[in-house]
């Protein structure tokens, strides 16, 4: 906005450095990236929006347990684990914005790489990929995102790779809410599963593109899902429904499958 470039000490309170004199920082012009939580803790700056950018799941961690509310920018190098989790769980609620960024399951898994549960998460960007190896006898593949109870999640603009979408526990009680948008799937079971033991669950797909092995939507034990556009296609079932109570809502989208609607 005012064609500023400001060299800071982050060392001693982002103190700045050049020019001594004549510069503007406010939060309408200037945001403040850092990947070092310490740096930041009990940092006042006034107008000026702090945001995290992060290159590994370790850290990530940190910054979410540590209840930041800010937006999480994830660096285009990042790596997840073997065996790790970026876990969103009881922590409130948090934007992670991927960007043009890759994540991956990078090898044998159990469960998903992105997991919350009792939390609020909206994710934007990228590509996520759940290609790792499938560990779990209960029949939950392996999943680019997973879920539990009392989860908020919403979906916008992710690129899904692998073995299935997003899938949620089945094994847990408590209310959950996935709202997934604009959206592309190629997996190899299912894209979008709304499994949870507590009952009212909802998802709801708009503008998708799923193409599944499996089941490209699943639903169970009196969840609602509802599709609103998009293309669904799967090998089993584009839609399947299980257990007495579940409801299924199209409100329009093409659909190709041996079955459209199987329950």
């Amino acid at each position: 906005e005012t064609n500023q470039m400001l060299l800071v000490d982050a060392n001693d309170g982002f103190k700045v450095l050049f020019p001594e004199s004549g510069y503007t920082a406010k939060g309408a012009s200037w945001n403040l990236v850092c990947s070092d939580k310490d740096l930041l803790a009990g940092l006042e700056l006034g107008d000026i929006t702090v945001k995290y950018a992060v290159s590994s799941a370790t850290s990530l961690n940190e910054i979410i347990a540590a209840g930041t509310t800010e937006t999480i920018f994830i660096d285009e190098n990042f790596e997840i684990e073997d065996g790790a989790k970026i876990s969103f769980d009881g922590s409130g609620e948090h934007t992670l914005i991927l960007g043009d960024s890759s994540i991956s399951t990078n090898g044998t898994i159990n469960g998903a790489p992105v997991y919350v549960a009792n939390s609020t998460l909206n994710i934007q960007g990228g590509t996520l990929n759940a290609s790792g190896e499938f560990t779990n006898i209960h029949g939950t593949y392996n999943c680019a995102i997973g879920y539990d109870g009392g989860a908020k999640l919403f979906v916008n603009d992710i690129n899904f790779i692998g073995i299935t979408g997003i899938n949620g526990a089945m094994h847990n009680d408590g209310h959950v809410e996935l709202v997934v948008e604009n959206s592309t799937f190629d997996v190899s079971s299912s894209g979008v599963v709304l499994s949870t033991g507590g009952n009212n669950s909802t998802a709801i797909i708009n503008n998708c593109n799923i193409t599944a092995g499996g089941r490209a939507i699943f639903t169970s034990q009196q969840g609602t899902v509802t599709v609103n556009g998009g293309t669904y296609k799967g090998d089993t079932a584009v839609i399947g429904a299980q257990d007495e109570g579940t409801k299924v809502i199209v409100n329009g989208g093409t659909f190709e499958g041996k079955y459209a609607i199987w329950g």
